[in-house]
């Protein structure tokens, strides 16, 4: 009876579904595999299951989806569990993949790849999927804020993992045909041998002679030749090549990148964004080797000496690419990256100075040759340099930033802000305040200094440009930072109160300055936001505020300063 019963579950799993009741034959298979695996039709009702859950979590009503998501991960779990040597694990354990990478989930995935079998037909399948998503899962964890990001140790943890699970995959690959997913594998664990500097295994890898990136891309296969896997196989080899300063070869990548790309205007703007991704992987590689330097059980030797060897690959070749390519997405490629390498946040400690002054001088050279051509006639570059003569003004402007060249910096955001369209634009004006605020604090003519410093207080014309200074800037979002729910632009607000405040404090340093006034102006600035916004944005901004009036009450001469304490005593009545 028991039978007869679960063999009707099993055909009535399959007549819902059939019948697009989706939810329905969801519940059923579910039931019936989590509660009867042994019975006939079991396997096949479970996946029927999944697939219910699937189309549910894609296409169902919008608040069932998140939940049907999750409850089909849960079905394949199951099936991989319950069944793990037939077919239906192999398929179950795709989709998990599949929704643990949707999910941002590093720890199912990390599951995955310890559950899988590895004697399943598709378990290498599997194994290459899983860890291809992990190690992305590391690479864009790292990148967050410090505040938000995994500790070194999980971080370190999962790509040992992806590590495992991509090695695995790649010794169970068969040795008939290449699998675009063997091949995707591969390029994953080349791009951690890069980051490794096992140069060895990284060339071993990219030239496999069966779903190696190089060797599949080098075929002549048409096919093989387009297409995002293209993409990521030109990238990874480009990086490599030149790391490991194989010229000849880069140059070949080079080629084929750009032909990837195709041509016209979108294919500019994709091979721009290619290059960007690249030179962001260059960065995460100095910036690890960054973190390595200040690792007790590193050699203190050592990340320093695997940066000076990649950046003499990478000087030779862009010096290369601005000579030879004058493709306006090449030389903007070559200038951002200059940028990055001489700016770059986290790379700093293994960048010698005198090289990233000198990436920087590079940066502003190729942008400004690429401005002088914006106006040019000549092979019809002009017209497409003009698209992006705004973002090389912005990139200039915080080139001779870093530079301490100010005047330079501040001319071409005068020059993006004479537009009234981009006038209108809180983050340039937020980068323009940002700006006069950096050269009133670091220029060495103390008039000079002071004026900036006055601008970035009160707004600067210059050029037909108007810039609203950090006190224009907070008097636009005034009403909108007492809406508790206009988070962005509270934050906004309150930044720019607590900038006035710095600025005429940096003011008592500079020559010709009434003290006392700059210091009652201060201690208003501080007195006026308490009033109106007793919150003040919050405990983190509450505390800025609080340290800033203690630095006020200082410079005053108070040995015993009290920060806002100060504002909440009642006054002295007077005698």
């Amino acid at each position: 009876a028991a039978d007869d019963l679960n063999r009707a579950r099993s055909l009535l799993t399959y007549l819902l579904y059939d019948a697009r009741r989706l939810y329905d034959a969801a519940a059923v298979g579910t039931l019936l595999a989590e509660r009867y695996p042994n019975a006939k039709g079991a396997r096949q009702s479970a996946k029927i299951a999944m697939a219910s859950w699937q189309q549910l979590g894609r296409d169902g009503p919008a608040p069932w989806r998140a939940a049907a998501k999750t409850r089909c991960a849960d079905v394949a779990a199951l099936i991989m569990r319950t069944w793990p040597k037939e077919p239906e694990s192999a398929e179950a354990a795709q989709i998990a993949v599949a929704s643990a990478a949707e999910a941002h989930d590093a720890d199912r995935l990390v599951k995955i790849i310890g559950d899988v079998p590895r004697d399943t037909a598709k378990g290498a399948e599997v194994l290459l999927r899983a860890g291809g998503a992990l190690w992305r899962e590391v690479v864009e964890r790292r990148r967050l804020p410090e505040d938000v990001r995994p500790t070194a140790e999980a971080l370190a943890a999962w790509k040992g993992r992806a590590i495992d699970g991509l090695d695995a995959g790649l010794a169970a690959v068969p040795t008939a045909g290449v699998s675009p997913v063997a091949v995707a594998g591969g390029l994953a664990r080349c791009q951690i041998a890069i980051e490794d500097g096992d140069q060895a295994l990284a060339a071993k890898l990219l030239e496999h002679p069966s779903w190696g990136g190089w060797t599949v891309l080098s075929s002549g296969d048409a096919v093989a030749a387009s297409g995002v896997l293209a993409e990521n196989a030109a990238t990874v080899a480009l990086r490599f090549f030149i790391q490991s300063q194989q010229l000849d070869k880069a140059q070949q990548a080079f080629d084929k990148l750009e032909a990837v790309a195709g041509t016209g205007p979108e294919a500019t703007a994709k091979l721009t964004n290619m290059y960007l991704a690249m030179g962001r992987d260059l960065q995460g590689q100095l910036e690890a080797l960054a973190a390595a330097q200040g690792d007790a059980a590193a050699a203190p030797a050592a990340a320093p000496a695997a940066a000076l060897g990649i950046l003499a690959g990478f000087e030779k070749f862009l010096e290369g690419v601005a000579k030879r390519d004058a493709k306006v997405a090449s030389q903007i490629w070559v200038a951002t990256t200059y940028l990055s390498l001489g700016s770059g946040s986290g790379s700093g400690s293994v960048v010698p100075q005198a090289k990233a002054s000198t990436y920087l001088a590079r940066a502003a050279e190729v942008y400004e040759k690429l401005l002088a051509g914006s106006g040019a006639a000549t092979a019809g570059s002009g017209e497409e340099i003009a698209r992006f003569v705004p973002s090389i003004r912005l990139k200039l402007a915080s080139v001779y930033r870093e530079l301490g060249r100010w005047e330079e910096a501040l001319g071409h955001v005068d020059w993006i802000l004479s537009d009234p369209k981009r006038q209108n634009s809180l983050d340039a004006q937020i980068q323009a305040a940002e700006l006069l605020q950096a050269a009133g604090e670091k220029a060495t003519d103390g008039a000079a200094a002071a004026r900036f410093l006055r601008e970035a207080i009160a707004g600067r014309k210059s050029q037909g440009g108007v810039a609203w200074g950090w006190g224009g800037i907070a008097n636009r979002l005034a009403r909108q930072a007492a809406d508790p729910k206009a988070v962005d632009a509270r934050a906004k607000f309150f930044a720019a109160r607590l900038n006035v405040v710095r600025c005429r404090l940096a003011l008592l340093a500079k020559p010709g300055q009434d003290r006392a006034k700059l210091l009652q102006m201060a201690f208003n600035d501080v007195s006026v936001t308490y009033r109106l916004y007793p919150d003040l944005g919050g405990d983190s901004f509450r505390a800025q505020f609080d340290a800033l009036l203690k630095q006020i009450q200082k410079e005053r001469g108070e040995t015993s300063p009290r920060g806002l304490a100060e504002l909440d005593a009642p006054p002295v009545a007077a005698s």
